[in-house]
């Protein structure tokens, strides 16, 4: 179980894919996430640090990391 929910954290829509049925999406490599599901994932993770700072006022973020390409 604890895998199972390491998995989804990574990449959630690989995982998501991974188990619908019907023919699966090739995606080799993702560059870009679809703006939505960007949305989506920036939104949680501001409540999850508006949380920690809640409960942590000293936290800071950690700075954010840019691919070296």
């Amino acid at each position: 179980m604890a895998l199972k929910t390491i998995l989804k954290e990574i990449d959630p829509t690989a995982f998501d894919q991974a188990l619908s049925p019907g023919k699966p999406k090739n995606k080799e490599l993702q560059v870009e996430r679809d703006p939505e599901e960007r949305k989506q994932l920036d939104d949680k993770w501001a409540r999850l640090t508006a949380e920690v700072k809640r409960k942590n006022p000293t936290f800071q973020e950690p700075d954010s990391i840019s691919p070296s390409l």
